[in-house]
């Protein structure tokens, strides 16, 4: 009789992972039609557990070693497998969602370019005065697009 070690090797773990994905696709998607509770009031309930989340990485310079520890070409490996059908497919599925943002920011940066270019141009500095318009408008059209 073999005995199973008290924990299993990476290899393992990643073949049950794969396993499972691939068998529990239904259930994923049953889980995100029928959720047991609402998400938005789930996240919202959670606000000072993410501050609190947050916080925290910022003071264990998470990011940094977050960064440090990917591996871009990983990555590149991952793009690769999923190919340009699969970004298109993925990016294809939100188009209503793009179409109701863009719905939104569209009109507001419009008014925001309009009224830059309606800013003096004759010279260096009348340029980069608009350049640097141009940064605050689209920074205050991203954040009212966000309800901020």
């Amino acid at each position: 009789m073999a005995i199973r070690p008290a924990y299993p090797d990476a290899g393992t773990i990643s073949s049950n992972w794969q396993r499972g994905v691939q068998q529990n696709a239904d259930k994923w998607l049953e889980g995100m039609e029928n959720p047991r509770k609402d998400p938005k009031a789930a996240a919202l309930a959670a606000k000072d557990s993410w501050k609190n989340g947050v916080t925290k990485a910022v003071q264990e310079d998470a990011y940094t070693k977050g960064i440090q520890a990917s591996d871009p070409n990983e990555a590149i490996a991952t793009a690769r497998l999923v190919g340009t059908a699969g970004y298109s497919a993925g990016a294809l599925a939100r188009k209503d969602k793009h179409a109701r943002v863009m719905q939104r920011i569209a009109p507001l940066m419009a008014s925001a370019v309009s009224g830059v270019r309606n800013l003096p141009n004759a010279t260096d500095a009348d340029r980069e005065n608009r350049a640097v318009a141009m940064i605050r408008a689209a920074r205050i059209v991203g954040k009212s697009a966000k309800g901020r």
